[in-house]
């Protein structure tokens, strides 16, 4: 009984060895000869204008205007169906007066105020200018819809006034022309993110 637990032993550590060494054991190459020539690559075109974007899923929003308050990283296509107010680099890091962004900002000393200033080219895809009344409108509604991040929604309901998202209208945001300013009751570390 010993010799073939013994027998079972050694065979099983043998297909283990064998096949960590099958894994990681290299690429088979094979040699070429000079005679062998790369083709010049193909000349690069302008991106095509217009046209038409076709992307798929597998469901739509619950609700009208609702996704880009969901899970932006899931949801790849708000990525490129909004705008956004200020644009991040690939450490989240905002990147300063991003020709992507729609606007610039500037927080307060005690990071409890964040002011928006809108660029004066900022406009909705039908040509109406974007303005800073649109952007308090769509705070406001984020909170009312079926659905909302909870990254958006702790960062909305700390804006003065919001009554934790249960206001009609938050007076921690006041419009001035081109400038929104958001007044927060604590400090929300997540603000630029939304």
């Amino acid at each position: 009984m010993k010799q073939r637990r013994f027998h079972v032993l050694v065979l099983s550590l043998l297909m283990i060895l064998s096949l960590a060494l099958t894994a990681c054991g290299g690429a088979a190459t094979t040699a070429s000869s000079a005679a062998e020539t790369t083709a010049a690559p193909a000349e690069t075109q302008a991106p095509a204008e217009g046209g038409t974007k076709v992307i798929y899923t597998n469901g739509g929003p619950e609700e009208f205007f609702e996704t880009p308050w969901l899970n932006p990283g899931t949801f790849m296509y708000n990525k490129s169906v909004y705008a956004h107010l200020i644009v991040a680099d690939e450490n989240l890091s905002p990147v300063p007066n991003s020709p992507d962004a729609l606007a610039t900002y500037e927080y307060s000393a005690d990071g409890k105020t964040l002011t928006f200033t809108l660029r004066d080219d900022a406009y909705w895809h039908d040509g109406e200018k974007v303005t800073a009344d649109d952007i308090k409108w769509s705070i406001e509604y984020s909170t009312k819809t079926a659905v909302l991040n909870s990254v958006f929604m702790s960062t909305f309901q700390a804006i003065a006034g919001s009554e934790s998202g249960k206001a009609e209208t938050f007076s921690g945001i006041v419009v001035d022309g081109n400038k929104i300013t958001i007044t927060f009751d604590t400090i929300a570390p997540d603000a630029l993110l939304t």
